[in-house]
Formats: structure tokens, C-alpha cells, sequence
């Protein structure tokens, strides 16, 4: 899955990836790496690019949800929300 989303234009470093199965079908939650100068509205592009990429690679995917992360941004995905 992380060589579907990097191999996706303006994506790179599919990191944190996470695959729960419901029965017969899967649910996929990544990050990835993009330019921080892009919009929202391209960022958001992006992640549905790899959302439908993915679900066309990989048929027992169902739900996808993908986060997008500026390059270079040092963050803690498993932060608390409350710090």
C-alpha cells in the first residue's frame, strides 16, 4: 500500500499504515507527505487520488482515509489531542 500512494504525483513517504478487516472487507488509514505550499483543495486531491487508487488495486478495500502531512513536518502521530 505505502508503494501505491508514493507512486501517486505530488505524494511521497506513505507512512503510519494501518489495515483493520470487518469481515470480508478492509479499512486503510494512512499519512502521507506533500508540499506544504499546496491548497487544501490540492492536498484534498491528492488523497482521494490515493483512496481510489487504492481501492482499485486492492479489491477487499472498502474504506480508505488518508492524511496528508506537510514534507518535513516533525509531528508525534501519537500525540494526545490534549498535548
Amino acid at each position: 500500500m505505502k508503494d501505491i500512494a508514493n507512486s501517486m504525483p505530488n505524494a511521497q513517504n506513505a507512512h503510519e499504515v494501518k489495515v483493520d478487516y470487518m469481515g470480508n472487507y478492509a479499512v486503510v488509514a494512512l499519512y502521507i507527505q506533500v508540499d506544504g505550499d499546496l491548497t487544501v483543495n490540492e492536498s484534498h486531491k491528492i488523497a482521494h487520488e490515493i483512496q481510489d487508487k487504492l481501492r482499485e488495486e486492492k479489491s477487499e478495500i472498502r474504506y480508505v482515509i488518508v492524511h496528508t502531512c506537510p514534507i518535513g513536518l516533525d509531528y508525534d502521530h501519537h500525540q494526545g489531542i490534549d498535548g
